[in-house]
């Protein structure tokens, strides 16, 4: 099946399953390589090949590149200027966000945003996408 995430990145496991047939002499087929696989571990960019030759000839090889990342990105928040010891500010918050993803990498994080209401429990949302 085609990846389900962004940059040909499957993110849920995937089953690899080699088809090779030899209808003509097929005592005589030899696989080399062709092992069906089950990825259910995140892993960086891995290829995976399938030969085969028979009395009829040879074909191959068939490369497969796979690539899993199944786990979230991380993403963390930080307001500057600090609060005081009152836990106020009384100028406007800078709220920034970082992201990670030891994997497949970030495609986006944040915004970051600047609140500049007066009021308490004022909150800001980030998003992080990998």
């Amino acid at each position: 099946t085609a990846p389900d995430g962004d940059n040909d990145w499957y993110t849920t496991d995937v089953n690899l399953e080699w088809s090779v047939t030899e209808p003509q002499s097929p005592n005589s087929l030899e696989k080399v390589g062709c092992v069906d696989q089950s990825i259910t571990s995140d892993q960086a960019a891995t290829t995976y090949s399938c030969a085969a030759q028979s009395a009829g000839g040879a074909a191959g090889p068939v490369d497969v590149s796979i690539k899993r990342d199944a786990t979230k990105p991380t993403i963390d928040g930080s307001a500057s200027p600090a609060a005081n010891g009152a836990a106020w500010n009384n100028s406007n918050v800078t709220v920034s966000f970082t992201c990670a993803d030891n994997l497949s990498g970030i495609a986006s994080c944040g915004p970051s945003e600047t609140l500049s209401s007066e009021g308490a429990g004022q909150s800001s949302t980030g998003t992080a996408v990998g």
